[in-house]
């Protein structure tokens, strides 16, 4: 199941591309300057290259002032070019960061509720495997009944019986029509071959063993052979991270069918999906909109540092941590804190997590006599 700590690190990402293409869109709009006081060798004026080359210095400096050194949109120049060239190229910039922002915020929250998709995608991985069972894909002719125990396998049978999974397979298209030859050659070259399935082929079964067969399958072959794995890391970049959600939505779903038969019920993403995605959008809407003043606490905080020469994972990590502190009140501190460190240690350096815990625990003792974090209802719980 889909937990917070994910969520945590979805908004990361979606924070660490945004700031990426932020960076590209800078430079893009650097260029643009550069190009506007290039001699244009077509044109029948001539033009003082001295004056271009001290314009377009002009332009970049004034540009970069605005994002960066001093955030404003003052535009003001001595030169009447330099200022509406600086001025047409901010807005298209800033109008590009925009678009930026709403698409990976989009990205972000479709991303999430793809890990669903892949679930369900899993389970009719399962009924197709059983299709080409009964077709004998993978055996000889006088072999084919063979792999029968597949094909009357009791959970599969519950599967495909399924009309929630039925309905919602055919609404989001997840019933591999369009890979058929691969799962093909995967149930012939992979699925055929292991011995496990051989040995479940070739006896008298009970329903646990058609339960134990696709726990083995799912675990063993869907999550752990490279032609598989290879398959699914091109279909979701972030495949790392889900594939322990997934496989947990699975194995959930496996035993419910164990102890249920055919009144079993499809996982699900999340208790309460609303409100987790509420939860991690905010996170990520606070942290951009109070970029500058989460930077500037932690550089005030890491005086020994240079900000920019802080991990660039570990500055994600403490704006996100900082952001959740003050924005949810309902969340204690040591669990931001906690959780974030736990975060760093996937995914930045092996000496961040001392590094993030350490910022973290004297930024909020401040943040906390400034009145800055208030907590309330579970929030107040000191997890000593």
């Amino acid at each position: 199941m889909l937990n917070r700590r994910t969520l945590r690190v979805k908004a990361m990402q979606a924070m660490f591309a945004f700031e990426q293409c932020k960076e590209a869109n800078f430079n893009v709009a650097i260029e643009k300057l550069e190009e506007s006081f290039r001699q244009d060798l077509n044109s029948m004026e001539i033009h003082d290259p001295i004056e271009l080359d001290t314009n377009r210095k002009s332009s970049i400096a004034l540009f970069r002032k605005n994002v960066r050194d001093d955030p404003k949109t003052d535009f003001s120049s001595e030169v009447a070019i330099v200022s509406d060239s600086v001025s047409s190229v901010f807005e298209n910039y800033k109008k590009q960061v925009q678009n930026d922002l709403k698409l990976i915020k989009k990205q972000m929250i479709v991303e999430s509720e793809g890990i669903y998709d892949r679930y369900l995608k899993v389970l009719n991985l399962l009924i197709r495997f059983s299709g080409f069972a009964e077709q004998g894909v993978g055996s000889k002719k006088s072999e084919k009944k063979e792999q029968f125990n597949l094909v009357n396998n009791l959970l599969i049978q519950h599967l495909k019986n399924n009309k929630e999974l039925e309905g919602l397979s055919l609404k989001k298209d997840l019933g591999w029509d369009d890979e058929i030859d691969i799962i093909r050659d995967w149930f012939k070259e992979i699925v055929v071959k292991d011995d496990e399935y051989q040995s479940y082929i070739k006896k008298t079964t009970t329903f646990e063993d058609d339960y134990d067969i696709l726990n083995h399958i799912i675990r063993k072959i869907v999550f752990k052979n490279k032609n598989i794995l290879g398959y699914w890391e091109t279909q979701d970049i972030n495949w790392v991270e889900d594939e322990a959600v997934i496989r947990s939505l699975l194995i959930k779903t496996l035993k419910s069918l164990l102890e249920k038969g055919k009144d079993f019920e499809l996982s699900i993403l999340s208790y309460n999906w609303d409100e987790d995605k509420a939860f991690f959008e905010k996170l990520f809407d606070s942290t951009i909109s109070n970029k500058e003043f989460l930077q500037k606490l932690v550089s005030e905080k890491t005086k020994n540092w240079e900000f920019e020469r802080i991990a660039y994972t570990d500055r994600i990590i403490l704006m996100l941590a900082i952001s959740e502190m003050i924005h949810f009140p309902s969340i204690p501190i040591k669990v931001t804190i906690n959780e974030f460190i736990e975060v760093s240690k996937s995914y930045s350096t092996p000496k961040s997590k001392h590094f993030v815990n350490g910022v973290l625990d004297v930024i909020a003792v401040d943040l906390q006599e400034k009145g800055l974090i208030k907590k309330s209802g579970r929030g107040l719980i000191d997890n000593k």
